[in-house]
């Protein structure tokens, strides 16, 4: 099969209105056409809000909490915002639950559902909320991790007294995310040790008190900080007996996961080096400049690709990065014709290493017939899913 072909990728403007309507305390979701605020996607009357947290289904209603800036619409003065719904749709806004004060922003974390009160920050046989958050000590930068509780379904919260219950004395030690690990009738926490791409393991028998259980990393992407991770269980094909375990961080604002085991002290990423038959590469973006025959319009961009070296199992260094200066920028990048005389084309996107392999099974299907194609692509932020510019999402 012999055809030439072209393709054509399109940055779209993405607009977000971080401000709002001003006004009485009426629900969050948009109502008219003429407001100027989503109707199926949660944002506060007005000022900046970004990472959702502590999401939970407590009391018969799904609580969203979030970082939220009470005194502007730019990031800072992290508190956590507030807002209820019964349906995931229709949202009510509630008062900030836990706000940033003299000594300390509140920044990302996780609430669980301390049911048997094994905290004892509860009422009479009532277990309450508590939330686990990063202390961003203002006056030093000092990254830690605190508590806060709330007896009454969520409404009011109490920042605990004896507050960090960690405290590693970091600038980049943040984002916990606590569950409970039936095996040992305990809680688990990961944390990021960010700068270091690392994920900590702690494991506590009542919320306040930590100790360490193991670190995983670095693996996968480091050329930017890791935030926010994850780690909970999957069945394969709803088998109970075949779970693994799956870890995810966020690498300058994608995801990334490894799959593996984890025995409540351990995770063991379970994934095997890939070697990728060889093939031949059309086109590429190793070049320091948009040249053999790329064309570029518009700002979104640049002059030439983004090059990086701390990526492992991805094919090349050279990648398209339409993330410049900002979000409103647009443009287009067209490949140069080429004549294709292979039975089967790959798109590694991201850099993937995955190419067809005669006679074994691929995740998408292969290009077996002629055509031309136009592959086009609406972003807001950087253009691949395993994007490396390392950028704060919201301290700045």
């Amino acid at each position: 099969m012999k055809t030439s072909q072209r393709f054509t990728t399109v940055a779209i403007a993405t607009v977000l209105a971080l401000g709002g309507i001003a006004g009485g305390a009426t629900p969050a979701l948009a109502t008219t056409p003429t407001d100027s605020r989503p109707y199926y996607h949660y944002t506060p009357q007005q000022n900046w809000m970004n990472d959702p947290n502590g999401l939970i289904y407590y009391g018969g209603k799904y609580h969203l909490f979030y970082q939220y800036n009470a005194t502007g619409n730019t990031g800072g003065n992290a508190s956590w915002g507030h807002a209820v719904s019964t349906d995931l749709t229709h949202w009510k806004q509630l008062p900030i639950a836990i706000p940033s004060d003299a000594n300390e922003e509140v920044w990302s974390g996780s609430v669980v559902n301390d049911s048997t009160n094994t905290s004892g920050l509860g009422t009479g046989t009532t277990g309450p909320l508590v939330a686990v958050y990063t202390s961003a000590v203002r006056a030093t930068g000092v990254q830690r991790q605190s508590i806060a509780y709330s007896t009454d379904g969520g409404t009011t919260w109490t920042k605990y007294a004896d507050n960090p219950v960690i405290d590693i004395g970091s600038h980049n030690f943040r984002d916990p995310k606590v569950f409970w690990y039936a095996p040992a009738k305990e809680w688990r926490m990961v944390v990021v040790l960010s700068d270091q791409h690392k994920v900590a393991i702690y494991g506590s028998s009542n919320l306040k008190d930590w100790t360490e259980k193991s670190e995983f990393g670095p693996d996968g992407v480091t050329s930017a900080v890791w935030e926010c991770p994850d780690l909970f269980p999957l069945q394969l094909d709803g088998k109970a007996d075949a779970t693994k375990w799956v870890l995810t961080v966020n690498v300058a604002g994608k995801a990334e996961y490894f799959v593996g085991s984890f025995d409540g002290t351990t995770f063991t990423n379970g994934e095997a080096p890939y070697t990728a038959p060889a093939g031949t590469v059309i086109n590429d973006f190793e070049a320091a400049t948009y040249g053999a025959g790329w064309t570029a319009t518009g700002t979104a961009f640049g002059d030439g690709p983004a090059h990086d070296t701390g990526v492992s199992g991805a094919l090349g260094a050279g990648y398209v990065d339409t993330f410049h200066h900002s979000d409103a920028e647009t443009g287009t990048l067209t490949s140069p014709t080429f004549t294709i005389d292979k039975k089967n084309l790959n798109f590694l996107i991201a850099g993937g290493k995955h190419p067809y392999v005669e006679g074994g099974r691929s995740r998408h299907r292969p290009v077996t017939r002629s055509r031309t194609s136009r592959a086009t692509r609406s972003r807001a932020g950087p253009a691949r899913a395993t994007s490396l510019a390392s950028r704060r999402r919201r301290r700045t």
